[in-house]
């Protein structure tokens, strides 16, 4: 596993890949599964209602008219796993300890009062990995089994989306941080962009995730009173080195447009 993605830190690439799917429409067709999607929140640490650790990826949709349009959030667990050129899986957490670990932090948040948990997973293929394939090959094929498996015991949710590392793509970017991530498709509806393997389980939320929500709607209201985003494209994000909420641009700018501090390589 030769590509530059690959040889970066695992937190590294979660982060830049969750942004790279933010920068393009079928992650949020593929997420909001017909339902309106309003924003994301991602890295978004739980210090803010005085708790420890983060939340990968936040979700605010609204329900479709047969739900009077509800509210909803869901809350998801981000991981990639690395695809080689031939067919190799590598993940940072799969061994037996790391997913233990990995499914307490997803209880975790069902205990902070999320109503809907799960682990949206990352598939990253090496440049060519894909090629003379009409889908993922049979070791992802395994793996994905195992994690449903492992996941719907616990009623936690399993989604995935396939990601390529274009290096001829990434040459040819300006930002720094672009990567060269396209979002593949097995199919031809935009929707089956993140397909959902294993339901989780929906409760009403409740606090302290609560509060942690009507902050965020808050921001996010004023930011589009600002005109600075609007619904339907806009992500959320925390800045540590001037410890603020910001809104990140769709362009793929990767700096806090307060203090211009590097985000990607933060750590919460």
């Amino acid at each position: 596993m030769s590509d530059v993605l690959f040889e970066h830190p695992s937190q590294f690439r979660e982060k830049r890949a969750i942004w790279r799917l933010f920068e393009v429409a079928p992650f949020r067709l593929g997420l909001a599964r017909g339902r309106i999607f309003r924003w994301f929140g991602t890295n978004i640490p739980l210090c803010l209602i005085g708790m420890q650790g983060d939340l990968d990826l936040v979700l605010s949709l609204k329900g479709d008219p047969s739900q009077d349009f509800r509210q909803l959030y869901e809350t998801w667990e981000v991981k990639t796993t690395l695809i080689s050129r031939d067919g190799r899986v590598s993940s940072s957490k799969s061994s037996p300890a790391k997913m233990n670990q990995l499914l307490g932090q997803m209880k975790k948040y069902r205990h902070t009062g999320s109503p809907c948990v799960g682990l949206l997973e990352l598939f990253i293929y090496e440049d060519g990995a894909l090629e003379g394939l009409q889908g993922p090959p049979s070791t992802v094929f395994n793996l994905i089994e195992q994690r449903r498996s492992l996941l719907a015991r616990d009623q936690l949710g399993y989604r995935m989306i396939h990601l390529e590392h274009n290096r001829d793509h990434e040459s040819q970017s300006i930002p720094d941080y672009y990567l060269g991530l396209k979002v593949v498709l097995f199919s031809d509806s935009p929707r089956d962009a993140a397909p959902l393997v294993s339901a989780p389980r929906t409760t009403e939320d409740n606090e302290p995730f609560r509060s942690l929500t009507k902050l965020l709607e808050a921001f996010v209201n004023s930011e589009v009173e600002k005109g600075n985003i609007r619904y339907g494209n806009c992500a959320v994000t925390f800045c540590h080195a001037c410890e603020r909420l910001i809104t990140l641009s769709p362009r793929g700018v990767c700096v806090c447009r307060y203090c211009n501090a590097d985000l990607i390589s933060q750590m919460g």
